[in-house]
């Protein structure tokens, strides 16, 4: 399934989704490790998500889950700052 890639309405600004989960989880004291344990999947798959620019919808959907935060309202956010 291809990645969700996603720009400002400009067209001029990418969306880094994997920084804006990174930025979450540093902001709540959640682990790479912790991550890796409630979604699940090995520490090095949650290296990779956190360094992707486009994650699929399904993994956005699993994570803002695991996490409790809709990071879809992240998105259109940032989508509306531009």
């Amino acid at each position: 399934m291809p990645s969700l890639l996603l720009y400002s309405v400009d067209m001029k600004e990418e969306i880094h989704i994997g920084k804006i989960i990174e930025q979450y989880m540093k902001d709540n004291n959640i682990s790479k490790v912790e991550l890796s344990r409630r979604i699940p999947c090995n520490r090095v798959h949650v290296y990779e998500i956190l360094a992707s620019k486009g994650l699929n919808s399904q993994l956005i959907q699993r994570i803002s889950e695991v996490l409790s935060h809709d990071f879809f309202a992240d998105i259109s956010e940032k989508m509306k700052d531009v």
